[in-house]
Order: structure tokens, then sequence, then C-alpha cells
């Protein structure tokens, strides 16, 4: 799937992406109109490949140098996320003391590329299931209740 061109459409502000190979996160997005065609521009902040400095790395017009950071167990695992065998899962809490957190996620693998997500909030009333293969599907899907799984 890496080979994949992200659809623009499918962004927000703090997506994380791969521009030309390095992990970055959205920072802008526009709509830019020039005659009678418009096109979504992309600025992206991340680590320079050149210099290994955090600032503006990309600055795309629907280019398909944008893809997708693919889900995957080493993924889950580099975002705070730890195997449970007991559950046949991946968890990740925020600000667990043991008993109470934020919120819990919880990871299932549902067909060996398309990836299951269910969020647990501390009333325990909404557990909405999200469906991806990439991590700015999800955290897309994360945003609408406040969770964002990479602060930036």
């Amino acid at each position: 799937r890496s080979d994949m061109a992200v659809d623009i459409k499918s962004l927000r502000i703090g997506s994380h992406i791969l521009v030309n190979g390095v992990g970055a996160s959205v920072v802008q997005l526009n709509t830019i109109s020039w005659g009678k065609k418009s096109a979504c521009h992309v600025l992206v902040r991340g680590v320079s490949p050149d210099d290994g400095v955090v600032r503006e790395v990309g600055c795309f017009v629907d280019d398909d140098a944008v893809e997708p950071i693919p889900i995957t167990p080493e993924l889950l695992k580099e975002l705070g996320f730890e195997w449970r065998k007991d559950s046949s899962c991946w968890r990740r809490y925020h600000n667990y003391d043991g008993v109470r957190y934020d919120w819990g996620i919880y990871a299932y693998d549902c067909d060996g590329g398309t990836w299951c997500f269910s969020l647990y909030l501390p009333d325990f009333r909404i557990k909405p299931q999200f469906y991806g293969n990439d991590l700015h599907e999800i955290e897309g899907q994360l945003a609408y209740y406040g969770v964002e799984l990479i602060p930036d």
C-alpha cells in the first residue's frame, strides 16, 4: 500500500503522512484556484532529510509524493500501544493511573490490512468502531472525539 497516493481530501490539519518517504504532519490545507481549475494545497512539517531539523518539508498540489502511513503492529508499538495477549488486541490509554484514563483505544487487525479501532471514553457510553488502513484515516475519525494519537 505504500505506493498509493493519499486522497488529499481525506487529510486534516495534524494528519501524519509520508512526503517523499519522510514522515510529516499537515500544518495547512488550502484550495488554490487558477482559471477554471482548482486544487488542494498541502503544507507539511517534519524532519528535513537534509539536516535533521524539524521545519516545513513540503508544499504540494495534488502531488503523488504524498503517501499514506500504513497501520502496522510496528507503528502501533511506536505510537504507545501495547499488545495484550489476554484480549488479542493492541491497547493504549491516555493519562492512565491504573484505574482512570482520559481515553483508551483497542486496535484489532480485521483482515490482514484493515484495522478496527474501538474508542473507550471515561463515561463508557461511547464506543464507536473505526476502520482504516492508514494512520491519517484513523486520526481523522478520532479527531471528531477530540483524541489525538500524536500530539504535536
